[in-house]
């Protein structure tokens, strides 16, 4: 939410609509996208679609909870296929059971992904130059399909919409990160930099975020830079209400 927060505020995202669905918890959120200084009282429905500046991607913006998650997930699916779209990455952050690969909120992440096999026969890991999540565990000790998605703690929606989306004869991947717990606003803004990324073209080659793109794009090779970026410089626009979350913690 914190990358498509990013995205909306300050790439021109257009909004398309808000989906309606019966499994869908309803719950009406006051100003979670309104900035400092502006018009109070604008509401957000529990998932949203936008439509990106460029024209090319969709973002599904999910606020609300859901009540009947597998009929959802079927829904979604028939969803993707009924309005044509061509892949599906979804975005997720969860702790690690293990402390692995990233200690605090504030070291900038590492991205991984989670493919589907019509991604994996195209070599895809190796073709974008990105790590698959839980590459760290023994392939001899997978006792049931996706053992990965085990140690993704706190992971949301997002295996059970993957385990569903994935034979979907296109290309269909979970990109998650490691964070440990609250509002992670660097994995969000990592992840902001990554919705701007050609995920599924094969011949750009994609690097990972911890060690490229961040320094190249905006100078920040730190965590604490990219908070100072986000919330000191001016330069990026953010809901109000991260500044009370700020103050809290």
């Amino acid at each position: 939410m914190v990358a498509f927060d990013l995205t909306i505020l300050n790439d021109n995202a257009q909004k398309l609509g808000y989906l309606v669905s019966d499994c869908i918890s309803p719950v009406v959120i006051n100003d979670v996208l309104t900035p400092a200084g502006d018009a109070m009282g604008q509401m957000s429905m529990p998932v949203e679609f936008w439509l990106t500046a460029d024209g090319k991607k969709t973002l599904m913006v999910l606020r609300g909870g859901v009540s009947q998650m597998r009929t959802f997930a079927e829904e979604f699916k028939k969803f993707i296929v009924d309005h044509g779209f061509s892949s599906v990455a979804l975005l997720t952050a969860g702790v690690s059971p293990l402390m692995r690969e990233r200690h605090s909120n504030i070291e900038v992440p590492e991205i991984f992904a989670y493919s589907n096999k019509h991604l994996e026969d195209k070599d895809f890991y190796n073709k974008q130059g990105i790590r698959k999540y839980g590459w760290w565990i023994d392939p001899s000790k997978y006792k049931k399909a996706h053992a990965q998605l085990k140690e993704l703690g706190a992971g949301g929606w997002s295996a059970r919409l993957f385990k569903t989306l994935e034979k979907l004869d296109m290309p269909v991947s979970l990109f998650p990160i490691i964070c440990c717990g609250k509002v992670d606003f660097i994995g969000g803004f990592a992840f902001y930099q990554f919705i701007k990324k050609p995920v599924f073209d094969m011949g750009a080659g994609l690097s990972k975020i911890s060690d490229v793109n961040l320094a190249e794009s905006h100078g920040c090779k730190s965590g604490q830079q990219v908070h100072e970026l986000m919330f000191q410089s001016g330069k990026i626009k953010h809901p109000q209400g991260w500044d009370q979350i700020l103050a809290y913690f």
